[in-house]
């Protein structure tokens, strides 16, 4: 795996390579659009991808022909037998955690070192001042599918009480995705730690999420700073290597990775359960508030993604 970092005005000329096919989402922003931009003129074929997570399904659609095409879950097989031997890229900035976990998974079977994957950090959040101007929380979502709701079936499997399982949380800058977690997993949380991206990826943002999220913790367990990790928000191999020493100390039958942080982390997560058996990805499915980033800042280019 080699991963680069460009800035978005030396893109255009930097960005040397090209790719047979790229699978993007649906824009919602600005940097979503410079990304369709920039990977549609270095790709021969250019998918826009959909979850349904009423139906579970995706719809597929070949951006220069508009041919539109469906595929439960469990088909994704028909659509990526296409992709065998082929340089692939996708586009992590248009597409939630979940969704890339789905297509990675999948994709695993049908490239060899193939996989790149194309990220855009947003400049800045849009935020929500509270009592001063040091407080505040970002403005990322305003509701959550659930975990069961709108759960992908081939990420997760149904969390046992009779099994060995552990949880751990990537966390973000939202309080109430976490709350919600601990409603809907309480019953089931045996063991379980959490992982906070420090240092952030903006600079002096790392004491948002022990403001937004201190409390709630400390609420589940008294001692829950017995259970804190750190690394980089931005640390994918490092973020790896936690897990992997997180799992190999703590022998259980299932590990229950739950991604809230930033994309980063999520793909560290995505990797982690394309390369191990047994682990699975909890996800809520959150309602992205529209305006809730501004800007493209580092964008990341990530080869040999699996």
């Amino acid at each position: 795996m080699n991963i680069t970092c460009y800035a978005p005005n030396q893109i255009e000329t930097a960005l040397t390579k090209n790719w047979d096919i790229c699978l993007l989402g649906k824009t919602f922003d600005a940097r979503d659009d410079l990304a369709h931009q920039i990977l549609s003129k270095s790709s021969t074929l250019k998918y826009e991808v959909a979850y349904d997570s009423t139906e579970f399904e995706f719809i597929i659609i070949n951006k220069d022909t508009t041919e539109e095409k469906k595929f439960y879950t469990h088909d994704l097989d028909q659509f990526f037998s296409e992709f065998f031997s082929k340089k692939v890229i996708i586009d992590a900035t248009t597409f939630d955690v979940a969704v890339l976990a789905c297509l990675c998974k999948y994709l695993k079977t049908y490239v060899s070192n193939t996989l790149d994957i194309f990220y855009i950090e947003p400049e800045d959040y849009d935020v929500i001042r509270t009592f001063s101007e040091d407080d505040f929380n970002p403005n990322l979502s305003d509701s959550t599918l659930g975990f069961e709701e709108a759960a992908i079936p081939e990420l997760t499997k149904p969390i046992e009480s009779d099994e060995h399982n552990f949880f751990v949380f990537l966390m973000g800058y939202e309080g109430h995705r976490v709350s919600n977690a601990f409603e809907k997993l309480d019953y089931n949380l045996q063991k379980y730690q959490f992982i906070f991206g420090v240092p952030s990826f903006v600079y002096s943002w790392e004491h948002i999420p022990f403001s937004t999220q201190a409390h709630i913790l400390l609420e589940k367990n008294e001692n829950s700073h017995d259970y804190i990790k750190y690394c980089g928000a931005n640390n994918l191999i490092g973020t790896y290597r936690l897990l992997q020493e997180l799992k190999d100390k703590n022998r259980v039958e299932n590990l229950f990775l739950i991604p809230l942080g930033t994309k980063i982390m999520g793909l560290a997560a995505i990797q982690f359960l394309c390369h191990n058996p047994d682990t699975y990805i909890l996800y809520d499915y959150p309602n992205k508030v529209e305006g809730r980033s501004s800007g493209a800042q580092k964008i990341h280019l990530i080869e040999s993604f699996l």
